[in-house]
Order: C-alpha cells, then sequence, then structure tokens
C-alpha cells in the first residue's frame, strides 16, 4: 500500500501568526488566550477566548476574496497558503484532478446567523448577492482553496464537530492509499463564534479563568479561533520531486460513542477501542507510541473518558507514555483543533520537543497519566498519536511516525 507522508504546515491560532510562532509558543509553554480584550468587539459578552490577532489577510488573499469569504474562510484560505509555500508545491506540474481538498469546520460559515438583524437583513431586502450566498454555504470553506489554486480533485466538509480536522486528515489519508488523490489538502478552520460560546455556557462547561486539562480543579474550556493546514501526499509524488518530509501517517481510525450527544462515554471504554483500532490499522504496537496530543479540554467528564481510554487501551504504557493538551495553551478551535494537535502531534516528532500541558498545579490522581508540564522538555519521538472527540460522540485517532526513506 501507498505510504502517506506530510509535506507541509500551516498553522494559526491565537499563540501565533504561522507555524514557526505557533510551535515556539506552544515549547515556551505561552498562553495565548490571555489578554485579549482589547482585541475582541466592545460589545462581545465573553472575554476569555482565544483570538487569532494581528493578521494581514491581504498578504496571502486578494481584495476580492477577503470581501467575499466569511472568517473562517479566510483562515482556512491563509493557513493552507502557508502551507503550500512550505510545501513548495507547483500545482502546474501535478495532475490538478488528483488535487483534493477536505477541511473540517463545526460551525462552517454561518456566523452571521448569530447576529439578530440578519433576519431583518434577508427579509427586508429583496437582492441577495453572490457575497451572501457564499457566507452561507457550509462546503464554502475547501471550495474556496480549490477555486483558489484551480484543484479540481474532492472538494468537501467534514462536519463532525470538534473531530471535523482530524476527521478530515484521516479521509485524505484514505484518498490517497486508494489512489483517488496524489495530494490532499487537509485540516480544519475555525473563527470565534458566539453560538458555541452561549451553548458551553448553557451546559456550565466554561472556564472561568483559564483552561486547566486533566487538574484536579478543572472547570471548563476556553474557546478558541484558528486553522491547521496539513498538505498530504503519496510517498511516491513526493519523492517524485523531491519534496522536505515531516512524517509519515501511518494510520487512522474513528467511531461513535452511539450514547449522548454532548456527554463521553466517561468509562473509557470507546477511546480505547479508537486507540487498539488505530494501532491495528497502522500496524503498531502499544509500546511503539512515544508521544500522545490530547483532546484534553479541560471539562471534568472529557478529561476522565480519555484518560481512562488510554489506560485501558495502553495497560501500564498509559501511565508512562508523555502526554499533553495544547488546548491548555489556545483554548478549543473546535473544527481546527485536531488539525492543530495533529500539527503539534508531527512537530514533536521533528524538532524533538513536547508541547506542556500548561496550568497544571494539581494533577487528577484518578487518571494517572504522565503529563508533561514543564516547558522545553525534550524527547526521542518516533511515533506520535493524535486525539480528538467530538459532540455527537464522534472520535478520531490518527498515527504519525517518524519517516524513513527505504
Amino acid at each position: 500500500m501507498e505510504k502517506v507522508v506530510v509535506t507541509g504546515i500551516g498553522a494559526l491560532a491565537c499563540n501565533g501568526n504561522n507555524v514557526h510562532e505557533f510551535w515556539n509558543s506552544l515549547v515556551n509553554g505561552n498562553v495565548g488566550y490571555l489578554s485579549n480584550e482589547e482585541y475582541l468587539p466592545s460589545d462581545f459578552p465573553f472575554k476569555l477566548c482565544g483570538i487569532v490577532k494581528n493578521l494581514k489577510f491581504e498578504r496571502y488573499l486578494t481584495e476580492s476574496e477577503i470581501r467575499t469569504y466569511d472568517r473562517s474562510a479566510l483562515l482556512a484560505l491563509t493557513a493552507t497558503c502557508m502551507a503550500i509555500e512550505d510545501a513548495q508545491l507547483d500545482f502546474s506540474l501535478c495532475n490538478r484532478d488528483k488535487v483534493s481538498v477536505i477541511l473540517g469546520s463545526t460551525c462552517g460559515t454561518n456566523l452571521a446567523v448569530e447576529s439578530y438583524d440578519f433576519v431583518n437583513k434577508w427579509y427586508g431586502s429583496n437582492s441577495v448577492n453572490e457575497v451572501n450566498i457564499a457566507q452561507y454555504r457550509h462546503s464554502d470553506i475547501p471550495n474556496a482553496v480549490s477555486n483558489k489554486f484551480s484543484l479540481k480533485g474532492s472538494s468537501y466538509l467534514e462536519g463532525t464537530a470538534c473531530a471535523s480536522g482530524s476527521h478530515s486528515i484521516g479521509e485524505a489519508y484514505d484518498l490517497i492509499t486508494l489512489g483517488e488523490a496524489d495530494v490532499v489538502i487537509c485540516g480544519g478552520a475555525e473563527a470565534l463564534n458566539l453560538l458555541p460560546l452561549l451553548g458551553f455556557k448553557a451546559l456550565h462547561a466554561l472556564a472561568k479563568n483559564k483552561c486547566a486539562p486533566y487538574d484536579k480543579n478543572r472547570d471548563g474550556i476556553v474557546i478558541g479561533e484558528g486553522a491547521g493546514i496539513i498538505i498530504l501526499e503519496s510517498e511516491t509524488h513526493a519523492l517524485e520531486r523531491k519534496a522536505k518530509i515531516y512524517t509519515e501517517l501511518s494510520g487512522w481510525s474513528i467511531n461513535c460513542d452511539a450514547e449522548n450527544i454532548t456527554a463521553p462515554v466517561e468509562d473509557g471504554t470507546r477511546c480505547k477501542e479508537l486507540i487498539i483500532s488505530c494501532l491495528k490499522n497502522a500496524g503498531k504496537k502499544e509500546k511503539d507510541i512515544d508521544y500522545i496530543s490530547l483532546h484534553g479540554t479541560g471539562t471534568p467528564k472529557n478529561d476522565l473518558a480519555e484518560g481512562n481510554g488510554i489506560r485501558l487501551a495502553l495497560g501500564k504504557r498509559g501511565g508512562i507514555v508523555p502526554v499533553s493538551s495544547i488546548k491548555s495553551m489556545i483554548g478549543h478551535t473546535f473544527g481546527a483543533a485536531g488539525a492543530l494537535g495533529s500539527i503539534a502531534a508531527i512537530l514533536s516528532i521533528t524538532k524533538g520537543f513536547i508541547p506542556p500541558n500548561m496550568n497544571l498545579e494539581h494533577i487528577d490522581e484518578l487518571l494517572k497519566l504522565n503529563l508533561i508540564s514543564k516547558p522545553h522538555t525534550k524527547a526521542d519521538i518516533k511515533l506520535a498519536l493524535s486525539l480528538s472527540f467530538g459532540f455527537g460522540g464522534c472520535n478520531v485517532a490518527i498515527l504519525f511516525n517518524k519517516y524513513i526513506n527505504k
């Protein structure tokens, strides 16, 4: 079976406007969602949010694109441009029919729906133009990328809530291994959105002061925004064009809790089965895992379910393998979360560092995991696992391993 490799990365989050800033901030343990009030609208009711700051869309996008697309699509487009630049991809040398785009988003491009004057605007107007239409199609996020670069392979959006970004990466892997695509642009994007903030407030799941995954006193999530884009290629295609290769994507798995729309299975059984299936699909063993990039939202039930699942799947190894959640530093970016977590896993392999699980003051002893909480933690990582869990019960695991050209 054709190997699938990572050749380009683009990242935007509240801690950095490119992958270099993103990674350095993570390794240094910088919490990016603090002191963001000056960047939020004055009437925005929530002040603890992770927002992408001082981003110059015009560096990568045309005036028409900036005017046409909503913020989620603009974040996706910008991070995609960065990833393509990083991969040094020249699409004029590719078969464009075999270049696909699969992106994930929880809320899609419906940001304007949260405005009360939206309905009045539509019902009170006799004109609906192409800009209006573009801003209310969820598929507009991947389609915007395909249109910009004239890519004629499949182009669609995954909407599996907080697992969307990871889901898109897994689907991209399948397209390449099936021979349907040579290159896939995948990942996720999400702009700050009032609707999920109100929803999580209703669930009493918003953190008061900080996101503290796996801390005994954790009290919820901090919502953020961002985009994580990964360029996947068949090994053959990457080697033919002499591409820089970050890692190999060795396998993935997906399942559903099929139990509760908003609450995970706390005993960890579905997470356990997810990890075991992913290892089997990738031809790896429990002992091979060197680092786990956690979903780790900082809510009591989510962290408990994930922690239980890891220990059930890996046995004694579950309490030894280093783990951490980057949401402690960038907040929960929903559709972008799995992609950004995957990028953290990829860079942990290539850079030899583990991003810390910040805000960890009192480890929840019930979970018994090897949480890395110190910045600048060096490690020799050959195989990294990235986990994502979404509302509706959708769960995704992805394995990245150190690339060896045999």
